[in-house]
């Protein structure tokens, strides 16, 4: 019988690190992925898409409970129902003070499901138009409280734009979605609004301030809604292509009482 001779074993150091150390564990390190810091656009994508994912009401798999009850409605005002318009968001938004987010009422028209969109100078329509206007309206609360002046144009790529009905009517003439997709939406702008973290909201038209009381008022003292801490200045005004503004000198009122609000509510937020 053979007498099998064995290699003494090499006593381990104290202290060593077993199976860690030496060039096979340095490539693994090297191996590792490293953690990939999103942008803030990156960061506003994601937050938003999980929100919408979660409730069913994004342009990608639309799954809203509510929609049976809305295409009725728009069906019964000789509407085309499509479903849904994310928000759209200039590409200086999160770059700067202050953050605009303007709420809006339905999309009007729609072709198909619109995911959310980084914005930048783009064609505004005619001057009298809601689009055209918005900028205005944008423009001159930038420069009240900034005191920088910029063109429509410019202005365009300093604010994000949602509205209230995410879905679209498709009604003749762009006419006003039924007042049932109004009250069936009611419920997501609260996440929505706590996501953009704006420093002043324009709300505009009735169904818009409707759609704000009823979502945020455990939020709001006065003017101002409470973003767990960061106060965001609430201006309302009547839609900007509402009949009552087709004059041009009342457009300008509306223009110089969004001014004077702006520099009588909005403040630089403190460095502490």
């Amino acid at each position: 019988m053979g007498v099998c001779v064995c290699a003494p074993r090499r006593p381990r150091r104290s202290g060593a690190r077993v199976g860690l150390a030496g060039p096979k564990h340095d490539r693994y390190a090297a191996s590792k992925p490293s953690v990939i810091r999103m942008s803030p656009w990156e960061e506003l994508q994601s937050d938003l898409r999980r929100y919408y994912d979660a409730r069913g009401i994004g342009a990608v798999d639309f799954d809203c409970t509510h929609s049976p009850v809305c295409r009725a409605a728009a069906e019964h005002v000789g509407g085309r129902f499509v479903t849904a318009r994310e928000p759209t968001v200039g590409v200086r938004y999160l770059a700067g003070w202050p953050r605009i987010l303007v709420v809006s009422l339905d999309p009007g028209s729609l072709d198909e499901p619109t995911p959310i969109q980084l914005r930048s100078e783009e064609p505004l329509g005619p001057p009298n138009c809601h689009w055209h206007r918005t900028h205005e309206g944008v423009a001159e609360i930038i420069y009240a409280g900034t005191g920088e002046r910029l063109t429509p144009a410019e202005a365009g790529t300093w604010f994000a734009h949602l509205n209230v009905v995410r879905c679209c009517a498709n009604r003749v003439g762009r006419r006003e979605a039924p007042n049932a997709m109004f009250m069936r939406c009611h419920e997501y702008l609260e996440g929505e609004v706590r996501i953009f973290r704006p420093d002043l909201i324009w709300s505009q038209g009735d169904k818009a301030w409707d759609a704000m009381a009823w979502a945020l008022p455990h939020l709001m003292r006065k003017d101002v809604v409470d973003l767990d801490g960061r106060p965001s200045v609430w201006l309302h005004s009547t839609h900007p292509a509402a009949h009552s503004l087709r004059a041009a000198d009342k457009w300008q009122e509306q223009l110089a009482d969004l001014r004077a609000r702006t520099k009588a509510e909005l403040r630089v937020p403190s460095e502490e």
